[in-house]
């Protein structure tokens, strides 16, 4: 080995140097991080800690409001339990009651309004058998057409059938029969919003509506039907769009005729009014209606498809000069024509908008009539008034093109009408 093989001893000492130095450094280094490590778990144990000691105060405070919450719940189940009640709304001139709770004045109103409870409990104890129904209230009204039963020539014929009412009412302080004029519209308006109030109130258990033979109250009905708190009242066979899946029906045999009756009138004659029966039809038939049947007035009516729904029967079209006149008194009035009011006669609208003064003569109003049609009814194709000049569905049906037609939902409709509906509630066949 020669002597340039041999290093200076000088260099390993400051290899050891730097070696020391980078030792330091790393010793430096990790005791850094070992006491930042500590830091941070210190900091860490201390908002466990803190988040424990949070945990354990909100869960408490929360645990606290649930209790009021749940006291104060169960203070309001108990008021609603306590004030519970079933509703059924009836429409009378449908229901027909048996005839022998309709034949002893006052005292067949108490029979009737007797059986007519005790249905509605049966029912209730087989609908709820889980809670005692017996401490629950049960309302009814039922909405009757006494149209020309209150003149005072006829007082003395009333007399039996006031007397079924006066007993009825006085039965039970929750029932009342209700009048609600000839018009068939205001009973289905009548059930509809009554059915409706009803089944938003938690305290009302269960509504009852009847009868479920006429389609038209299903159709305007159709929204409420599905509810669990709905049973449908039959009588005479439900209609065909009642007897679908998820509906719930109830009967009362004892109270109400089960038979099918017809509201077609042979030879033109009124049909007989139904919820009283044979009393009514006596008092009816008592009335000297040959002035009335004789008159110059045609019976009102409205035309209807094979499914009950409303169809527009067309309108006769006007001559362009009375259209230029009605448009001449627009520009002349600065605003629109009442339609109610020149078309009726009447505008029952409080401080209205469109200009009634100088009501329009036979040409004009026909351009309104026509007009009108394209302004659709609230009611669409449910509508039963007769009298109503707004339209019912698309004069297009599914040939229409508008993109935004106000009529979109009535294009599926059938148009062709097969019936006549008069506003007493008697149809006519005009095609089979």
């Amino acid at each position: 080995m020669s002597r340039r093989e041999f290093k200076d001893g000088g260099s390993y000492l400051a290899r050891l140097e730097s070696f020391n130095r980078v030792d330091k450094e790393r010793d430096e280094l990790i005791r850094e991080l070992i006491a930042n490590c500590q830091t941070f778990k210190d900091r860490l144990e201390q908002k466990c800690k803190e988040y424990d000691e949070l945990e354990a105060q909100t869960r408490s405070i929360y645990q606290a409001q649930a209790n009021e919450a749940n006291e104060k719940l169960a203070v309001i189940q108990r008021k609603v339990d306590a004030n519970a009640f079933a509703f059924a709304i009836i429409d009378g001139d449908e229901a027909i009651f048996r005839d022998g709770l309709a034949s002893k004045g006052e005292d067949s109103g108490l029979m009737a309004a007797n059986q007519l409870q005790a249905d509605i409990r049966k029912h209730l104890r087989a609908v709820y058998p889980e809670v005692n129904s017996e401490d629950w209230r049960v309302i009814v009204q039922i909405a009757i057409n006494l149209e020309g039963l209150s003149e005072a020539d006829h007082t003395k014929r009333m007399a039996g059938f006031n007397e079924f009412a006066r007993g009825f009412n006085h039965a039970r302080a929750f029932f009342s029969l209700v009048d609600v004029g000839k018009d068939k519209q205001q009973a289905y308006a009548k059930v509809r919003e009554m059915a409706r109030l009803m089944l938003l109130n938690p305290q009302c258990k269960q509504v009852i509506i009847g009868p479920c033979h006429d389609k038209q109250y299903i159709l305007q009905l159709q929204s409420l039907l599905f509810d669990p708190k709905v049973a449908l009242l039959e009588t005479n066979p439900a209609a065909h769009e009642a007897q679908g899946p998820g509906y719930r029906m109830v009967r009362f045999p004892e109270a109400f005729c089960s038979d099918v009756l017809t509201r077609d009138a042979p030879n033109g004659s009124a049909p007989r009014n139904g919820m009283m029966g044979d009393i009514i039809e006596e008092f009816k038939n008592s009335l000297d209606l040959k002035g009335i049947q004789s008159g110059a007035t045609p019976r009102k009516y409205y035309l209807v498809n094979s499914s009950g729904e409303r169809v527009d029967e067309p309108t006769p079209n006007y001559e362009t000069s009375a259209a230029q006149r009605v448009d001449a008194r627009i520009k002349e009035e600065g605003r629109g024509p009442c339609y109610r009011y020149h078309l009726t006669g009447a505008c029952n609208v409080s401080a209205c908008s469109y200009y009634h003064n100088g009501r329009l003569g036979p040409d004009e109003q026909q351009v309104l009539r026509v007009r009108a049609r394209n302004f659709p009814c609230a009611y669409r194709s449910a509508c039963c008034n007769p009298d109503c000049f707004w339209g019912h569905h698309c004069r297009y049906g599914p040939k229409c093109q508008l993109a935004n037609c106000g009529y979109g939902d009535t294009h599926g409709i059938d148009t062709i009408p097969v019936e006549k509906t008069y506003e007493d509630g008697s149809r006519e066949k005009i095609r089979s």
